[in-house]
């Protein structure tokens, strides 16, 4: 399956970028985020690092863990992609 791109964005990208950004700015290490969430400890970082594609349950799991609504998460990726 194609990539949604915009320019050099896809939104996988932008939704790894968005979720380190999140986690960051919450405090949060990788295996905190991973607990939280209830993944393995090593998901999140594939995740952030593009070695894996998220399924929604596994990103409207890490946006509770981060505090925020699955609409907020996607929707500010969308927002890089759509720029």
């Amino acid at each position: 399956m194609a990539k949604a791109r915009h320019d050099d964005i896809d939104i996988s990208s932008a939704l790894a970028a968005e979720i380190k950004r999140r986690r960051e700015k919450a405090g949060l290490s990788l295996a905190g985020l991973a607990e939280r969430a209830g993944l393995s400890q090593t998901y999140p970082g594939m995740i952030e690092s593009g070695k894996a594609s998220p399924t929604v349950e596994k990103v409207f799991a890490i946006a509770r863990a981060l505090g925020i609504s699955l609409k907020e998460l996607v929707g500010e990726a969308e927002r890089k992609v759509s720029k």
